[in-house]
């Protein structure tokens, strides 16, 4: 069996001088193995107001997504909701009590 070699013609590469160019990426095209989610909430109380800022950042197929909030409430809000989260976290412990070998 004889080989035939075949020579490829020679293109013509040039370098582009735009720095400007973007990569395109076709319609429906998404980048799974890329995802950035970062979330960020606070509140302060001073007694009289509470103050609440919550900020979100995602980014996902290719696109940034940021969503931000701020408010302020009435003044003992943070110390209820404090108050609130305590009670709940004693019941779960009180329900998981029962199923400790130890009291």
């Amino acid at each position: 069996m004889e080989k035939q070699i075949v020579k490829k013609p020679e293109d013509n590469i040039t370098v582009s001088e735009n720095k400007d160019m973007h990569p395109f990426f076709p319609n429906g095209f998404s980048m799974p193995f890329v995802r950035f989610s970062y979330s960020r909430s606070s509140m302060i109380s001073d007694g009289k107001t509470t103050h609440v800022t919550a900020e979100e950042h995602r980014f996902e197929k290719g696109r940034l997504d940021s969503q931000r909030f701020e408010g302020t409430l009435a003044g003992d809000y943070l110390q209820h909701m404090t108050q609130m989260m305590e009670n709940q976290f004693n019941l779960m412990i009180q329900s998981i009590n029962m199923f400790l070998p130890f009291k």
